[in-house]
This record gives C-alpha cells, structure tokens and sequence, in this order.
C-alpha cells in the first residue's frame, strides 16, 4: 500500500464568466469607439447644421455601426456569469438596431453642446464669422474633449442596459447592474458612495429630496455635477449574486482620496450648467 496521501479532490473550475476587469475593459472599449462617434457627430453638426437628423451614408453612421458592432462583440464581458453555448439573436439585425440608436443620441447631444459652444464663442467675440465659429467647433478641445466623455460614458452605460435582455438570454440568468468607478482620486464624492452598489434595471442609483434621479453613469437627466465628465460604467451581475457582489465590491470613503475636477472639464461644466439653469434652446 503506498505511503503517499491521496489526491486531492478536483475542484470545479472557478472564473467561467466575466469579471470586473474584463468589463472595465470592455467599457474602456466601448468609451473610446463612442467618444469618436459623439466627436464624429460633432463635426457633422458643425458642417450641416440645419439637419434635424444625420445622413445614413455620413462618417457619423458608419462610426455608430462600428461601435454597435464592438458591442455586439463585447456582450458577453459585462455578464459576471457563464454564457451559454448558442446564439440567440441575429447579429446583423441587432448591430443595425443598435446603430441607429447610437447616433439619434449622439447627433442630439452634438447639437446641443455645439449649440452651446457656439453662443459661447460669439458672446466672447461677436465679430467672428460663423463659418469661424463652426469650424472651431470642429477642433478636438479641451471642451470638446469634456463634452466627448460625458456622452460616451452615456453611450457605454446605455450600451450596457441595452444589452441587459439579450445577455440574460445568452446566459440563462436575470441580471441586475453594478456601479463600477475608477477607482481613483478623481472619482466625485457621490460616485464614490455608489461604486460596487448593485440595482435592479430601471431603479435608480440615487435619489435627491426634490425628485431627480441618476440612473446610470453619464444620465443627462440628472443634475450637471452628477453626470459632467464621468468615467464611471455598468456591470452586468446575476440577480442571485447582487448582495455577495456588493460586498465585494464595496470600498471604503477612506480609500478615496479628495475628488479632484480636471481643469479641461472645467468649461464645459460651466457652459453645461448654465444652459441647464436658463432652460437652453436649441439654435442650431
């Protein structure tokens, strides 16, 4: 008989679905591909800026299928559980749906910021032409480069309630969303408070005393300083999972440091939070 003990017991296979990482990655992913398509829309709103929607052959629409596609592929990274061997919806159909949903909001927020940025710019100087002002709209600023994040953090928040139904089916689980921050000193006091807190689809993560709601990262519903320049994003958790998720997840204020504003969100925060308070029209 031999003196060697016995083996030890097999263990299952442990990490079969997504993790934090991968959907931080993923969202970094999608942040990216959704800041070109707003920065996209942009540029097209400079140039046509009569048009209430955009053109289905513009650079815009085929950035907008791009990013639909990217999320179609990225699905199943922001489920924390094991996906099912099959398919279950035709890829063509859905990126397309996708598209055109990505670039009713991305065209709707261009013309708003550009809106925006354009009174700004002849308010300082109101002997410019408008073909220079329209032409400055185009450029990459720091302003464009706020305005960018705040709608692909959108973008990629949306994307993934988008794909709640679908990755329930492809996993075979009902899923709930988590709050997932970066983590770093320049995450804001209230997103530190909400990092790692899991909801139910369509409840929202805070609540203030006079009625509004932040239901996801980037909401344009909410108040300007909960949303202006976010980097925050969503996970996809089983619904069974949420409270052991939660604790997880959960980091403590302490570990936050002062929540800084970078200096170049500093304008667009102002021009957003003024045409917030004065009930902005659209003039483009």
């Amino acid at each position: 008989m031999s003196d060697l003990p016995p083996p030890e017991e097999e263990l299952p296979p442990t990490g079969t679905g997504a993790d934090a990482i991968d959907a931080g990655q993923a969202r970094d992913q999608l942040e990216t591909a959704a800041k070109v398509v707003f920065l996209s829309a942009l540029a097209y709103t400079a140039a046509n800026p009569d048009d209430e929607e955009a053109d289905e052959d513009s650079h815009l629409a085929r950035k907008a299928l791009l990013l639909a596609y990217l999320m179609w592929k990225l699905r199943p990274k922001f489920s924390s559980s094991k996906p099912q061997e099959e398919e279950v919806l035709e890829q063509e159909e859905w990126v397309e749906n996708a598209a055109h949903d990505i670039v009713k909001i991305a065209h709707a927020d261009a013309r708003e910021h550009a809106g925006t940025l354009f009174k700004r710019m002849k308010a300082e100087n109101p002997d410019v032409s408008d073909a220079t002002v329209k032409a400055a709209v185009r450029i990459d600023s720091a302003w464009a480069e706020a305005a960018a994040r705040s709608t692909a953090t959108r973008l990629a928040a949306e994307t993934a309630l988008d794909m709640q139904p679908d990755v329930e089916a492809f996993t075979g689980e009902p899923h709930h969303v988590m709050w997932i921050s970066r983590g770093d000193p320049k995450v804001r006091a209230l997103h530190r408070t909400l990092h790692g807190r899991v909801r139910p689809p369509g409840t929202p993560f805070h609540k203030w005393p006079d009625g509004q709601e932040l239901r996801y990262p980037g909401d344009p519903k909410a108040p300007i300083d909960a949303w202006i320049n976010c980097r925050c994003g969503l996970l996809l958790v089983p619904a069974k999972d949420a409270k052991d998720a939660e604790d997880i997840f959960h980091v403590p204020d302490a570990d936050f440091d002062v929540p800084l504003v970078s200096s170049g969100a500093t304008q667009a925060m102002k021009d957003l939070r003024a045409e917030k308070l004065r009930g902005y029209t659209r003039t483009m």
